[in-house]
């Protein structure tokens, strides 16, 4: 249950995202294929849970590169 230095339960958000790539038909989220493609290119996995995942980290790691763009 990663959390970013402001609170946002980063870790959750992902999981969410991995319920409605696998569960479309459950789900009350539905998942762009361009939000797909987002999540694959920084490193997040959305089929089989891998068995050590860094994709919290990597988002973190995106969000702070945005952030110091903007």
């Amino acid at each position: 249950n990663y959390k970013t230095e402001n609170g946002f339960a980063l870790g959750k958000w992902i999981s969410r995202q991995r319920y409605a790539y696998r569960n479309p038909e459950k789900s009350n989220a539905t998942l762009t294929k361009e939000r797909i493609a987002l999540l694959q290119q920084i490193g997040i996995t959305l089929g089989k849970q891998p068995t050590k995942d860094k994709g919290a980290a990597n988002v973190s790691k995106e969000h702070e590169r945005l952030e110091e763009a903007s």
